[in-house]
């Protein structure tokens, strides 16, 4: 009769104590939505130079007020931040040394698993650095990079957009494991948004990937337009009459004119050297009114006399 190893009895053991385990898996401390989509030239252009105005608009609690508000022109309007999403739509947490992959593993009917001495047990908090991922062997998946050389970028203008807050994206649903944990067969689902790598997912062996949804308070909110990758070589007629209409119809912000009266700044040599005329000017000023002073209390001697 062959042998049954020590790990595969405790294995066993495991099974028929515990069933098959459930997992939950959360990115805690930092993360957020990301969106990108395109957008058109006139709406670039009018918004470009407007980045604060335009999270204030597309990133309020009221658009219709703003646009009404601030004259917004018809071909400036925009829908509400999280819908200009055609090329990148995101929600989870970066893959960065500051947030942290927690592991919370329960029996068959969901309930803790106890150790031998009757404690918790508990997984340490795995930092999602990329050195350490690579370290403990977990897989990184799906890492598609969305910047502005992507392929449905070119030619295009686009928005940007994104909402940095603090708390924890948890997979959507618990994850069935039979046996131990590997964390070889574990994989982070991302992608690469603007350079910045967006954890979304994630999945155990062939499983499927499970979503991460967001419980987080507290938020900043940024957003801006921006260029594609444009190749005039390959665009179209219309396209440039449009980017040619935009850049001169487009009203762009006033500006604060320089005053080109004002005195150039003056190096430390200058500077000392005016610093010591204004002082020697004082003195002067000083003496005089002093002399000045002198000379019509004389005045007022001598009138007196006069009269005497």
């Amino acid at each position: 009769m062959a042998k049954v190893s020590l790990k595969k009895k405790e294995q066993l053991i495991d099974r028929i104590k515990h069933g098959i385990k459930k997992f939950s898996f959360s990115i805690q401390r930092y993360g957020g939505e990301t969106v990108m989509g395109r957008i058109t030239p006139y709406q670039y252009h009018y918004w470009k130079n407007r980045e604060s105005e335009l999270t204030d608009y597309v990133m309020g609690f009221d658009r219709e007020t703003y646009e009404t508000e601030h004259n917004i022109p018809e071909e400036a309007r925009m829908r509400n931040w999280y819908d200009i999403n055609d090329v990148a739509h995101v929600t989870g947490a970066p893959v960065e040394s500051a947030n942290f992959l927690h592991i919370d593993e329960s029996d068959q009917h969901g309930a803790p698993i106890l150790n031998a001495n009757g404690s918790y047990k508990m997984w340490e908090p795995i930092e999602l650095s990329m050195d350490n991922i690579h370290k403990l062997g977990i897989e990184l998946v799906d890492a598609e990079c969305i910047d502005v050389d992507h392929p449905s970028l070119v030619n295009e203008y686009y928005f940007w957009g994104s909402t940095s807050n603090k708390g924890g994206w948890t997979t959507e649903s618990l994850m069935d494991i039979e046996g131990d944990l590997d964390l070889k067969k574990l994989k982070i689902h991302y992608k690469q948004i603007e350079g910045s790598d967006i954890a979304y997912a994630i999945s155990y062996g062939d499983g499927g990937p499970l979503n991460l949804q967001e419980d987080s308070s507290g938020n900043s909110q940024q957003c801006c337009v921006r260029e594609g990758n444009m190749d005039e070589s390959t665009m179209s007629k219309k396209l440039k009459k449009e980017i040619a209409r935009a850049e001169a119809e487009a009203q762009q912000p006033d500006t604060v004119e320089e005053d080109n009266n004002e005195p150039p700044e003056k190096s430390p040599e200058e500077q000392k050297e005016w610093d010591e005329w204004e002082k020697a000017r004082m003195e002067g000023a000083q003496a005089a009114k002093k002399k000045s002073k002198k000379k019509k209390a004389k005045g007022k001697k001598k009138a007196k006399s006069k009269k005497k």
